[in-house]
């Protein structure tokens, strides 16, 4: 039997590919790629040209629909409007893959993505839980986690979490990992590595790279503690991708503290194309966060070959595996014992290597589809 699934579809309005929206938009493509379910993009707006681009160019892009309401009080929308479209259209399951975004009552079975505990695990101000926006956000979430007849998430680490912080029943719960986009899986050409890393002023530079959010919890101060531990490692550079803002300023701050501003590089929001080839430019991936759901761009990395120093903290073990090398995120000294032998043993970085891009092609958005087609039927049945 073809499955109709609603997805709500409303935060692919914007035409980024940050977060959830990678999420949303690998998961539509592979469930339609699947042949086995025709897909109801529900949104007030119409959804962003970049996401409708990867859609038209999948096989399944044909089972691929969107419903727009035009613009609409959101309560409206999500209360009566999504409710009257699943309704109408017979809709099997209906699934929101943003944490919130579910109709209180439903005329079909409900999914929720949960990819964390982020909104009660990460302190914010008084003011922004108090302020209408932190409100209504936080009504939004308990409704959604106590409405949905499942939940997904996508690590055992973040199940936990959701158990014991948001006290959601674990047999609520159904665990389904994310994975790297196709083009990550994909050899990288090396002169697409030679004219990315120049064209990033990187040429001849042995470095070791992040891209991601730069908030406390990503801990990236410690690297520098660690570097500036090492003892063969005077040449190595630091790269951060990703939109900069004041908690930039305090890793520079912190860098410059230790005389390694000059070993410090800024490159932005870099754009998609450009991952693949700076990951496999890089000695390694760096990823010291004391907390994760997940760790996307920890898969990013192996599905590329990239070799990848992990800290060993929540679910960053369990989506590694045996594809890298894990450190106290405590603990400077354990990293700056993993750089030094990154510089100077090329076996053991050979090694690292090929786990990595064993590990890495162990995660794919079509298993992530299946998965949760399997999921969808026994919801449906």
């Amino acid at each position: 039997m073809t499955l109709k699934i609603a997805i709500n579809a409303r935060l692919l309005a914007d035409g980024s590919m940050r977060g959830w929206n990678r999420y949303a938009v690998n998961l539509i493509r592979g469930l339609a790629d699947t042949g086995e379910a025709e897909i109801l993009l529900l949104t007030d707006h119409p959804v962003a040209a970049e996401h409708r681009a990867v859609f038209d160019a999948c096989e399944g892009h044909g089972r691929i629909c969107e419903i727009a309401s035009g613009p609409m009080f959101y309560p409206r929308w999500q209360e009566r409007w999504q409710t009257e479209i699943c309704r109408s259209e017979g809709v099997h399951v209906l699934h929101t893959p943003y944490h919130y975004g579910l109709p209180y009552r439903s005329p079909c079975p409900t999914v929720a993505t949960l990819h964390d505990a982020i909104d009660v695990l990460t302190p914010r101000p008084l003011s922004d839980k108090l302020s209408l926006t932190g409100l209504l956000s936080a009504f939004y979430l308990r409704q959604t986690r106590k409405t949905a007849d499942r939940i997904v998430t996508v690590s055992r680490s973040s199940a936990w979490d959701l158990v014991r912080k948001l006290r959601v029943l674990p047999d609520k719960i159904e665990i389904i990992p994310e994975a790297a986009d196709t083009a990550f899986h994909r050899p990288v050409d090396p002169a697409a590595i030679a004219s990315t890393l120049a064209a990033y002023t990187l040429s001849g530079k042995p470095y070791v790279f992040y891209v991601g959010g730069f908030e406390a919890r990503k801990n990236l101060p410690m690297v520098f503690d660690a570097l500036a531990r090492c003892k063969s490692a005077e040449t190595l550079q630091v790269v951060f991708g990703g939109k900069t803002g004041p908690e930039a300023d305090l890793i520079t701050a912190h860098a410059r503290s230790l005389g390694l501003e000059s070993r410090l590089h800024w490159l932005g929001r870099v754009p998609d194309e450009a991952l693949p080839p700076l990951y496999a430019g890089s000695m390694a991936l760096v990823y010291p966060s004391l907390w994760e759901g997940f760790g996307l761009q920890v898969v990013e990395a192996m599905a590329v070959g990239c070799p990848v120093l992990a800290a060993n903290a929540t679910s960053l073990p369990e989506v590694v595996g045996e594809g890298g090398a894990l450190f106290d995120p405590k603990n400077p000294d354990e990293l700056a014992a993993l750089l030094d032998r990154l510089m100077t043993d090329e076996t053991w970085r050979s090694e690292l290597h090929g786990m990595s891009k064993i590990r890495g092609g162990e995660f794919s958005w079509d298993k992530t589809a299946r998965l949760t087609l399997e999921l969808y039927r026994k919801l449906a049945n």
